[in-house]
């Protein structure tokens, strides 16, 4: 279990230029009651037993950042802007009881190439957004 998946803690590099690769990052927070709060299964918050489906649901809540902009506010999505599979798709993964990762893997959305693919793209350009912004910063720091 990862506990606390978030766009910031997603890492897209690009390998020969065509191959992109997705890595989660900051294990370090795994074993630590270190969260993020807009990215936390409901399981968690009453500190009940729970399992890696809570890795499922931040990876939804991901999703929707990726695709809408911004981390749900107040529970509410903003789904309305998804095509119908990547509405289920998306519902599938925030239920407290979430589909398995195997499962979730056999969805069309996920088995669609192309659809993956724009998705990883928009996912390697928000992250080389953050880090350009990241660089301008350190560098105000800097002088």
């Amino acid at each position: 279990m990862h506990r606390d998946i978030k766009l910031e803690n997603v890492v897209v590099s690009a390998i020969g230029g065509s191959v992109l690769t997705v890595k989660l990052a900051n294990f370090a927070s795994a074993p630590t009651l270190l969260r993020t709060k807009g990215y936390m299964a409901p399981e968690i918050r009453p500190k009940k037993l729970y399992d890696h489906s809570i890795d499922i649901w931040s990876l939804g809540i991901t999703k929707h950042t990726v695709l809408i902009g911004k981390v749900p506010s107040n529970g509410k999505l903003t789904i309305y802007r998804l095509s119908p599979v990547g509405k289920d798709f998306l519902m599938q993964m925030l239920q407290k009881d979430p589909q398995t990762a195997k499962q979730l893997l056999g969805h069309f959305w996920f088995m669609d190439h192309s659809t993956l693919t724009q998705f990883v793209k928009l996912l390697l350009s928000i992250c080389q957004e953050k880090a350009l912004i990241r660089k301008s910063l350190m560098s105000c720091h800097l002088t």
